[in-house]
């Protein structure tokens, strides 16, 4: 799975995390989780997991598809 700016930062925000908040949780610097809101670059697939990780045990699903894109927020999490 692949997520985009938008999502990270939907994902992020629906928590209340600011992004340093998100790079202590995730462990990825918050200059790249900045510039990677930003549209200033792509995220490697390293950091890309542990947010991802980070994210999905928080209660979010990433959802991509013809029909449907952004998050889910998962009930009982």
């Amino acid at each position: 799975m692949v997520i985009n700016k938008e999502q990270c930062k939907a994902a992020r925000l629906f928590l209340g995390w600011n992004q340093l908040k998100a790079a202590e949780r995730t462990g990825v610097a918050s200059s790249t989780i900045n510039r990677f809101e930003a549209g200033k670059g792509e995220m490697n697939v390293e950091n890309l997991t542990k947010i991802l990780d980070t994210f999905e045990n928080e209660g979010i699903e990433f959802v991509d598809n013809k029909e449907k894109f952004g998050i889910l927020i998962l009930k009982n999490r």
